[in-house]
């Protein structure tokens, strides 16, 4: 048996039961890195780690991107986006190891179009009750694009100051498969993608509560409901 022995319904500021607020965001930008999923043959990844203010669930993330020059011709492509835990020094987990399954929180689809205009905001949403957060605890968003050799299309993704980490819940990483997690992304020091987190207090057929430092539990009965 499951036994909670303290539940606090958490008061968001100026939000009642069923409503979305932003919770986390970096905006300072300094231009962008970009997306690609293979290059000379390395599947990689690019992740920022971040920490909720509130303990509710995921409602979407947003990420500024902008499309650089048509070199040689720009693109639609789709990319995805993971929710995952992160490790003992702070890196994220690949989505992509088998063996980090429990993990993975879950997985978002962002579209990016082949023109857009500059520093526009792009949106990835989330399933209602798929990712459920605590407050204070870290997490990575994880991003990887399912389009080969996407350099070509010259899209990037913005982040931060050279040098600067100005989001304090967390930072920019960079992955290649089979290499180790670094947290120098952009090759000049630390950084922070421009990118803003949207929290929701209810879920479809769950009462629109938030337990206190119960975010573990609310996920360990997710992951056994979707293994029946």
């Amino acid at each position: 048996m499951l036994g909670v022995t303290a539940s606090v319904v958490l008061a968001v500021p100026g939000a009642a039961w069923g409503a979305v607020w932003l919770d986390q965001s970096q905006t300072q930008t300094n231009g962008g890195w970009y997306v690609q999923y293979d290059y000379n043959g390395y599947n990689q990844y690019y992740a920022q780690t971040f920490t909720p203010g509130s303990t509710a669930w995921l409602d979407r993330v947003e990420l500024m991107f902008s499309p650089g020059d048509p070199f040689p011709t720009r693109v639609a492509y789709t990319a995805s986006l993971w929710i995952t835990e992160v490790q003992a020094g702070g890196a994220p987990y690949d989505p992509e190891d088998p063996g980090n399954g429990d993990k993975v929180l879950g997985l978002g689809t962002l579209y990016i179009p082949a023109d857009f205009p500059e520093e526009s905001w792009l949106s990835v949403a989330y399933s209602p009750g798929e990712v459920f957060l605590g407050q204070g605890t870290e997490y990575a968003m994880v991003l990887g694009t399912d389009h080969r050799m996407v350099e070509f299309t010259d899209t990037a993704c913005s982040h931060s100051q050279w040098y600067t980490n100005p989001y304090a819940g967390g930072e920019l990483w960079y992955k290649r498969v089979g290499y180790d997690w670094n947290d120098d992304a952009v090759g000049n020091g630390p950084s922070d993608f421009c990118f803003k987190t949207y929290m929701n207090d209810t879920a479809p057929g769950l009462p629109a509560f938030a337990l206190l430092g119960a975010a573990p539990v609310v996920r360990g009965l997710i992951r056994r409901l979707r293994r029946r």
